[in-house]
C-alpha cells in the first residue's frame, strides 16, 4: 500500500488534472469511487453489527460523543457531529424513546436542551463499542498494522479538510458542465 503523502499526492494529481485529453479511466481505478463504494459496504456491515443492539452508526457516534463530553447542550452536538439538526433530532428522538439519553432544559437557558447518557445508554454504548471493535477489526483484517494506522490518518486528513459533513455535500468543488463559462448548449 502506498504511502500517505504518496496517496495524497496522487489525489491532488487526479482533482488538479484537466479532464480534456485524458484517457477514460475505470470507476474502479478512481480513488473516490473506490472510497465511495469500500465506504457503503463498511457502512452497510456496521449497520449489521449494531442492529441487535437496536442501534445504527450514527445512533453510536451519539452516544460515543456524550460519554465523550458528558453532558452536554443540543447545539454543541450538533456541531461536534456535523449532521443536520433535523438527522441529529431524529436521532435524540430514537435514542430517547429506547430510554438511552435524557434532555432536559438547561436551567441557565430554558431555551437550550442538555443531552445525557442515560445508565441504560452506557451500558449499551459499551456492550455495542466493543462489537464494533471487533468488526473493524474484520473490516479491516486485510490490512497490515501499518496499512491500518496510514489509513486511518488518511480518512482523518479528509475530515480535517472539511469531507465527511453535510457541507461538503451541499457545495461541490467542481461546477457542473452546464455552469462551466463559454460551453456551448
Amino acid at each position: 500500500m502506498a504511502s500517505l503523502n504518496d496517496w495524497l499526492s496522487r489525489y491532488t494529481l487526479l482533482v488538479s488534472a484537466p479532464a480534456r485529453g485524458k484517457e477514460p479511466v475505470s470507476h474502479r481505478l478512481r480513488d473516490g469511487f473506490l472510497l465511495a463504494r469500500v465506504g457503503q459496504d463498511a457502512w452497510s456491515f456496521l449497520e449489521g453489527v449494531l442492529e441487535p443492539f437496536g442501534l445504527r452508526p450514527r445512533h453510536l457516534v451519539v452516544l460515543m460523543e456524550l460519554r465523550d463530553r458528558g453532558a452536554t447542550s443540543q447545539g454543541t452536538l450538533l456541531e461536534a457531529l456535523r449532521f443536520d439538526a433535523a438527522t441529529l433530532v431524529s436521532l435524540l428522538n430514537h435514542l430517547e424513546g429506547q430510554g438511552l439519553l435524557v434532555r432536559r432544559r438547561d436551567p441557565d437557558d430554558r431555551r437550550r436542551h442538555i443531552v445525557n447518557a442515560t445508565a441504560k445508554g452506557k451500558r449499551r454504548l459499551q456492550q455495542a463499542d466493543e462489537a464494533i471493535t471487533l468488526a473493524e477489526d474484520e473490516l479491516l483484517g486485510a490490512l497490515t498494522p501499518e496499512q491500518r494506522d496510514q489509513f486511518a490518518q488518511a480518512l482523518r486528513a479528509l475530515e480535517q479538510a472539511g469531507w465527511g459533513g453535510p457541507s461538503r455535500r451541499a457545495r461541490p468543488a467542481t461546477p457542473s458542465p452546464r455552469a462551466a463559462p463559454g460551453s456551448a448548449s
